[in-house]
């Protein structure tokens, strides 16, 4: 489309490096940018001297041109000359990047996203880069808001990734748990239609559910496990469900499993 800078922010655990490696392999295998895409991690990156050497020793193993100079040897010793060297690195980078069609992912950019000084120039940099560089598509993730509006010329697209829904994580941790059975896990035996619909991860379905244009119980598994003790106190963040799905053992995820299935049909007995 034609956002050229998008960010991912959300609170630490939410998903945010799960979904840019998901995007980064899918426009990867599809072959979706001429160049490719590029992926870094940005962890203690807290500066954009930092980031620009990163990039830079990043492009050079892949697309350096013979008419670009990256030999930066000297050290700067004042202010000026730390301007004068990160102008120079701009360029360099500019340069290389400025006939690329490509995907570059800046993922967990937290610690220039937080310090209000680092981000302010970073914001510069990003927009002194896509002044030049008209091809190159960057994905940012960040704990923190980053940026909203737009860039002169170029759209910016901020997403929230937020905690899951409580059915949702229930419906999570049975499928990650080494020990789950799969939908078998989520039915109750004798009880007809205990199976809950296909909650998808955007939840178009619950919305059918919960407006009962569904025909499914309105009290099932996914309710129950979201409802246990275990469940609740990982807030619903997935890197929380994914640690207690694998570490949950197969004696205690069945007890669950049994005990879940049991309130649920001791409770549509009632309601029935």
């Amino acid at each position: 489309g034609n956002t050229h800078i998008a960010t991912l922010w959300g609170e630490e655990g939410v998903g945010k490096s799960t979904v840019a490696r998901a995007v980064a392999n899918y426009a990867y295998e599809r072959k979706l940018f001429r160049d490719g895409v590029l992926y870094l991690r940005m962890d203690k990156v807290n500066s954009v001297s930092m980031l620009l050497r990163r990039l830079l020793q990043a492009v050079n193993r892949s697309c350096v041109s013979a008419d670009v100079d990256l030999n930066f040897q000297f050290s700067p010793r004042s202010r000026a000359e730390e301007d004068t060297l990160m102008e120079s690195q701009v360029e360099s980078l500019a340069e290389i990047l400025r006939y690329r069609n490509s995907l570059i992912v800046l993922d967990h950019c937290d610690s220039l996203a937080e310090n209000t000084s680092s981000a302010a120039e970073f914001e510069l940099f990003l927009g002194r880069l896509k002044d030049e560089v008209h091809g190159v598509h960057i994905l940012i993730t960040s704990r923190v808001s980053m940026y909203s509006g737009r860039f002169p010329g170029f759209p910016v697209k901020s997403l929230e990734i937020q905690r899951l829904r409580p059915r949702d994580g229930a419906m999570l941790f049975v499928r990650m748990c080494p020990h789950s059975r799969g939908r078998a896990d989520l039915q109750v035996p004798g009880l007809k239609n205990a199976s809950p619909p296909v909650v998808d991860p955007m939840g178009t379905n619950e919305e059918e559910y919960e407006n009962g244009e569904d025909e499914m119980l309105r009290y099932d598994m996914l309710t129950s496990l979201s409802e246990d003790s275990r469940l609740r106190i990982t807030g619903n963040i997935p890197k929380k469900i994914a640690a207690l799905a694998y570490t949950i053992s197969a004696t205690d995820y069945h007890r669950l499993i049994y005990e879940c299935q049991n309130v649920v049909g001791n409770v549509n007995s009632m309601l029935s």
